[in-house]
C-alpha cells in the first residue's frame, strides 16, 4: 500500500499597519515557509513604534482573497492561545511570535501581522475593519504526490 505524502503547506508572511504613521518599521521572517500537515510553524513579527497602548493581530488570507483575524493580543499582555494558534509578545523587543500547531491544509495562505494604536488600555477595537495598508509577496502551494517523489514509495 502506498503511503500518502502530506500536503505541503505554504505560508507567506506579510505585515500591515492600521492608523497613524507612528510605526517606523515592521519586519517579518521568514517570508515564505513550506511545512507538512501535522507539523508546527512559527512566524515572527518585529516592529518599532511609539504607541503606549496597542493591539497586535494576525490575519490569514486564503487564495480566495478572504481575510480572517485568527488571533490578537493587547500590548499589556505577553501571550495568548486560541485553539492551535498561540502568540507570544516580547514587549521590550517589540516582537511577536505566532505559532500554529498541528498544521492542516486549510492553514495554507498569506499571514498578516497588524499593529494598531489604542488611545487607552481599555480602548475598543472597532477600527480593525479598516482597509489595511499592505506589502506582501505571494506564493503558490501545491501537493506533490507523484510516484517519482522519494518520500512517496511503496512499503
Amino acid at each position: 500500500m502506498q503511503s500518502r505524502l502530506p500536503a505541503l503547506l505554504c505560508t507567506v508572511v506579510a505585515f500591515i499597519h492600521f492608523g497613524s504613521s507612528k510605526t517606523q518599521s515592521i519586519t517579518q521572517y521568514p517570508s515564505s515557509v513550506h511545512k507538512r500537515e501535522k507539523q508546527s510553524v512559527t512566524l515572527d513579527c518585529i516592529f518599532t513604534l511609539s504607541y503606549t497602548y496597542y493591539v497586535m493581530s494576525f490575519f490569514q488570507q486564503l487564495s480566495s482573497g478572504n481575510m480572517t483575524e485568527i488571533i490578537n493580543l493587547y500590548s499589556a499582555s505577553t501571550n495568548t492561545r486560541k485553539g492551535r494558534y498561540s502568540v507570544s509578545h516580547q514587549k521590550g523587543n517589540k516582537a511577536l511570535k505566532l505559532t500554529i500547531t498541528g498544521l492542516m491544509s486549510t492553514d495554507s495562505g498569506v499571514y498578516f501581522c497588524a499593529v494598531r494604536e489604542l488611545h487607552s488600555e481599555r480602548s475598543d477595537r472597532k477600527n480593525l475593519t479598516k482597509t489595511p495598508w499592505a506589502q506582501h509577496e505571494t506564493a503558490t502551494c501545491s501537493r506533490n504526490l507523484g510516484e517519482n517523489n522519494p518520500q512517496h514509495r511503496k512499503r
